[in-house]
């Protein structure tokens, strides 16, 4: 988590908006992987945003995970 803290802090330095939102989710039963969604609030269509935290989670999986096999995951047609 140190990490993800770290990464998101040299965000918001860099990209200084009021309206910018970090969710954090773990995934997986086991590894509880940290996955964030960001987006600018009052750009970002809502219902997209809705719709990627329903994707995220409903994913149930037992094994550490990486960008890509999350991605894979979470689109419709992959």
């Amino acid at each position: 988590m140190k990490i993800l803290k770290t990464n998101i802090g040299l965000i918001r330095r860099r990209f200084k908006e009021p309206n910018l939102t970090f969710e954090v989710y773990l995934i997986g039963r086991r590894s509880k992987t940290e996955v964030v969604i960001t987006y600018i609030k009052g750009i970002t269509n809502e219902n997209i945003v809705n719709e990627v935290r329903k994707r995220i989670t409903s994913i149930d999986i037992d094994i550490g995970m990486n960008t890509t096999m999350i991605s894979r995951l979470i689109v419709e047609k992959p």
